[in-house]
């Protein structure tokens, strides 16, 4: 009975230990990955610093947010400016980790890493998830970059130069290849008149000149009005 009776302390005396053994080691010393609800930084075309002074062990990560503006290839460049290693990630509108695109900072000694060469769609979410190594300074600067710009070869231009028109008699100007915001001004509203749309109205006899403004720039077409 005694023999038994020491087994059984044993025994239990064996899973405590284990019990302790196994709730002292971390599982996991870093924070858990990011769920839609995870607070972020807004992310924009630019620069932007990302910054963790309160660190902790099991909370030394950041994540970034950016809405694409518009359709197009994009890059974005992520550099080490803290005193402690980390990973990061680029994450899709799910947060699944998108192919391709782990990497660390500070390692080897790369201190930066640029996602090139990216096809985004207007409106698309990109997270940019961020998971400090070790006990310090947690910062990195964010650079995103539209690498497609297009410059249209075609200048903004009226569609007409120069109308002759009856006393009361309508024509709609436009300003072609152009999208920028346009305001219509009259020289003389006594002659002939312009709407917000481009829609001129002959008024009386006589010259004047309807201007159309846009990304600071004028271009006109002079109304003549006979009769």
């Amino acid at each position: 009975m005694n023999v038994r009776k020491k087994m059984f302390n044993r025994f239990i005396a064996g899973c405590m230990a284990l019990f302790v053994a196994i709730t002292a080691f971390p599982v996991n010393s870093y924070a858990k990955y990011p769920t839609l609800e995870t607070p972020y930084k807004t992310l924009v075309v630019g620069s932007t610093q990302m910054t963790m002074h309160d660190y902790t062990d099991d909370e030394d990560t950041m994540l970034g947010c950016f809405v694409v503006p518009e359709t197009g290839k994009y890059s974005i460049t992520l550099a080490n400016n803290g005193s402690m290693d980390a990973r990061y990630l680029l994450l899709n509108e799910n947060l699944s980790e998108i192919d391709s695109t782990r990497k660390f900072i500070g390692e080897e000694p790369l201190t930066s890493y640029t996602f090139d060469n990216m096809t985004l769609k207007k409106n698309q979410k990109v997270y940019v998830y961020i998971d400090g190594f070790d006990d310090g300074l947690l910062a990195v600067k964010i650079t995103i970059k539209q690498t497609n710009v297009a410059h249209s070869s075609k200048q903004p231009q009226l569609n007409k130069k120069a109308v002759s028109l009856a006393r009361n008699k309508k024509v709609t100007l436009k300003l072609k290849n152009n999208k920028k915001k346009v305001i219509w001004v009259s020289s003389n509203k006594r002659i002939a008149t312009v709407t917000s749309k481009g829609v001129v109205k002959a008024k009386k006899k006589g010259t004047a000149y309807i201007y159309a403004i846009a990304n600071h720039k004028l271009y006109k077409c002079k109304i003549s009005v006979y009769r």
